[in-house]
Parts: structure tokens; C-alpha cells; sequence
């Protein structure tokens, strides 16, 4: 006769497993593609699976360990967190966790982690186990803190450069005849002053040698290699603060031998030589060869910033000799201004 016949077989279980290993392909595909680390766990807190990324933080075996096993991580007081078994436990609650700092010290190197951690639903209620994001943010965190660093020393240098500003200002008008004299004198001591600061921001917050603050203010009048000046010790790296006080006491010892010492003739030498000694740096400045000295009979505020720049008393203030075949200038600059390059 004549008929139809029809089959029906049952696919289900077949379609199912195929999707859960298409599933599990893709998955692993994004964990391996992944820059951070990723790790699986089930619902006791066993890992199951985890991406290369994993061996920046732990060398061993990573799968059938718990992961408060493998990671001995310290979360910051206030988060509620106390270890790495509390973030998966909150994460198997059904709780997600986002962006947690915390420390990890692997072979005695502290580094700075940032974790994430999320339940992995097989439908709305079950929760068959978390997944939980590493990152290495120990760079970035060690950046974040020198730029706040770099702000405050800015902070504080601007401060002080604009107070500096102002006294020399002050000064140099009650010392100054007219108008005219005013604007060469404060010209010539504000780029000095502006010499030293393109030296320090160049060389970031590291201070300066005293051989480069030398070099500055010397450079625009006589060459530092030539046979006419002799450097000793130019190696001790003064502070910034320190490096601008030496900077405008050079000014005004290389502007008054320029205009009445040893620079003023074409055979006037100068000789600088640094030395410590008991936790103290001696620089010493002695011309020789120029015109006879005389002492003045007044204190201008050149000689006031050479004599009270470092604002020393003491023993070890700064002190200027004029005697009479050449100026002599000693100066001392205590331990905590200073470190050796």
C-alpha cells in the first residue's frame, strides 16, 4: 500500500554538548587573547582553569588548588576583604567585585594588584563557580605616586622661586641708583637664577653637581676647560633648594670678578675646590692674578647673598676674605643638602 513513514530521534543531549564544547572553545580562546590574568573556580573555591597570564603571580601549579591557596593576597583595611578565599566566597554569593586594590609579595617583591571578581551562572539562580581578573598595576601605582610627588616639588619650588623673586627684587632696587641700574642688575640676577632652574628641570628633581652649576654661571664670560680656572671636587650633587642658593652665590662671585677681580684682567685665574670634611662640604673660591683688593666700605646685596645665601651662622658661615692679591670665599654646605654623584 501506500504510506509515509517517519523517524524522530532525540538531539538534544547531542546539540547540547556540542554548544557547551563550542562554549568552552571560545572561552578559553578569550581567556588565552586576554592581557590580564583570568582565573576559573567551582563552587568550593578550586580552580579550574587559568591563562597563561597566571605564572607573573605564581610559578606552581595552578589547577585543583584553591585559590586562597595559591595567592596570599592583603587587601587594604575597609573593604571588607581579608584575604583571597573572602573575594571568590563573595563572588560564588552571587556578588560581583570591581576594581580592588591589593597586595601581593611574591619572592620578596611587593606589587600592586588590581582584582575583579564575578559569579559564572549556568542559569539565573545556579551559580556553577567565579571567574576573577588580575592585573599588575604595580607601575602604574609607583608612576601615580612619583607624579604627586613631581606636583608637590613643584608646589613648593614655584613658592620658593617667587619669594626669591621678590627679596631680590627688593634688594636690588634699595642698592640700585636709578631706574637703569635696577633693570641690569635684576635682569642679570633673574637669569641666573632662571640658569640654575633650567639645569634642575632638566635633570628632573635629582639636584645638580656643583660642576654644572659652576659651568652655568661661568660659560657666558670665560671657558671652564681653559687654563684660567682650575676645578677640584665638582662631583658633590646638592639638593634643589641648595643647588639655587650656590647658583646665585656664583652669580654674584663671577659678576664682581668679571667688573673688579680676577676675570676683569687677561691674566686673573680662579680656582674653586670642594672637599667634605666631618659631614660638611667646603667649597672654596680664590682668584689670583687680578688688580689689588680693597675691602668696601659698604655691603652691597651682592655681597649679602654671597655671606648669607646659604643662610649659615656660626662656625660655618660663609666667609669672604678680601685680601689683597685675590678674593677668597668660603663656603659650607652641611651633609643633609648634599649626597656624592
Amino acid at each position: 500500500g501506500d504510506g509515509h513513514a517517519l523517524t524522530f530521534t532525540d538531539v538534544t543531549e547531542r546539540i547540547d554538548a556540542a554548544a557547551a564544547n563550542e562554549s568552552e572553545r571560545i572561552g578559553r580562546a578569550i581567556m588565552a587573547s586576554s592581557n590580564e590574568t583570568v582565573i576559573l573556580c567551582d563552587r568550593n573555591g578550586v580552580v579550574t582553569h587559568a591563562n597563561a597570564g597566571v605564572r607573573q603571580f605564581h610559578q606552581g601549579l595552578t589547577v585543583g588548588k584553591r585559590f586562597d591557596e595559591i595567592f596570599s593576597i592583603d587587601f587594604p583595611l575597609g573593604c571588607g576583604l581579608m584575604s583571597g578565599g573572602d573575594l571568590v566566597q563573595t563572588a560564588l554569593s552571587g556578588t560581583a567585585v570591581r576594581g580592588i586594590e591589593a597586595t601581593l609579595v611574591l619572592d620578596g617583591r611587593r606589587q600592586t594588584l588590581l582584582l575583579s571578581a564575578g559569579p559564572l551562572r549556568q542559569t539565573a539562580d545556579a551559580v556553577l563557580g567565579c571567574i576573577v581578573s588580575i592585573s599588575d598595576i604595580t607601575e602604574q601605582k609607583a608612576g601615580e605616586k612619583r607624579q604627586a610627588f613631581l606636583l608637590r616639588e613643584l608646589g613648593h619650588r614655584v613658592k620658593n622661586t617667587l619669594t626669591l623673586v621678590i627679596s631680590i627684587a627688593n634688594r636690588t632696587i634699595s642698592g640700585s641708583k636709578d631706574l637703569t641700574e635696577f633693570r641690569s642688575a635684576f635682569g642679570r640676577r633673574i637669569e641666573a637664577l632662571a640658569a640654575t632652574h633650567n639645569l634642575l628641570a632638566e635633570g628632573a628633581l635629582g639636584g645638580l653637581t656643583l660642576g654644572e652649576i659652576v659651568g652655568a654661571e661661568l660659560a657666558p664670560y670665560v671657558t671652564v676647560a681653559g687654563e684660567r680656572i682650575v676645578l677640584e671636587g665638582m662631583n658633590f650633587r646638592f639638593v634643589p633648594d641648595t643647588a639655587v642658593a650656590l647658583g646665585l652665590i656664583l652669580h654674584e662671585l663671577v659678576t664682581n670678578a668679571v667688573k673688579y677681580g680676577a676675570l676683569s684682567t687677561e691674566t686673573g685665574r680662579i680656582s674653586i675646590e670642594a672637599a667634605q670634611k666631618d659631614g660638611v662640604v667646603e667649597i672654596v673660591w680664590q682668584e689670583d692674578g687680578g688688580p689689588p683688593v680693597e675691602q668696601p666700605s659698604t655691603m652691597g646685596f651682592g655681597q649679602t647673598v654671597i655671606t648669607r645665601g646659604l643662610g649659615q651662622t656660626g662656625a660655618r658661615a660663609t666667609r669672604v676674605d678680601f685680601r689683597r692679591e685675590g678674593l677668597v670665599c668660603r663656603m659650607f654646605v652641611p651633609v643633609e643638602q648634599f649626597d656624592l654623584a
